[in-house]
């Protein structure tokens, strides 16, 4: 949030909603949404005139959508590939950025896929995520979707574990 003031202290409030206001005695601070919904704020500007003039007051409405990052449950394709696709409920033209174990990509599978592990993304914003990793432990996979809302943009994450137990590759049957 930003704020103008002269002639006195100035302090943000809570007026309704659910947010937290970073530090309430600077005019410029951040604000936290801790759910969707509406919010209202108050910069109240205290006087300090002698003798001291009223305080000023002014609202400041707020409305935010909280959008949910869904990761589908896996396809399996080819070879023990594993197929996910990313969304984020109600929003269009999110990009996508995956990671494997807390890693992105490039560092997960620094090289060319070979027959133990597959990480490779897709699809429109990389929405896409193919992965294999056929070494019998359990992988977390995380996407963060990244979004333009009202000229906005807002991240959000979302995660799944997932744990192939092959040990070897397995090919298609094509008709």
């Amino acid at each position: 949030m930003a704020g103008t003031a002269s002639g006195g202290t100035p302090t943000w409030s809570v007026v309704s909603g659910p947010v937290v206001i970073g530090d309430p005695s600077k005019l410029n601070t951040g604000v936290t949404f801790t759910g969707g919904g509406s919010a209202r704020l108050r910069l109240t500007v205290a006087s300090n005139a002698t003798p001291a003039c009223a305080d000023a007051i002014d609202d400041v409405d707020l409305n935010v959508t909280a959008g949910t990052v869904l990761i589908s449950a896996p396809t399996p394709g080819c070879n023990g590939i594993l197929t996910y696709t990313a969304a984020v409920d109600g929003q269009t033209g999110c990009t996508f950025s995956w990671s494997v174990d807390g890693r992105s990509l490039k560092t997960f599978l620094p090289g060319p896929a070979d027959d133990v592990r597959v990480a490779r993304v897709s699809g429109t914003n990389f929405g896409t995520f193919q992965f294999r990793a056929l070494d019998n432990l359990c992988h977390s996979i995380e996407v963060a979707a990244t979004c333009s809302v009202n000229g906005q943009t807002c991240t959000a994450r979302a995660s799944t574990t997932v744990t192939q137990c092959a040990t070897t590759s397995q090919g298609c049957n094509k008709p």
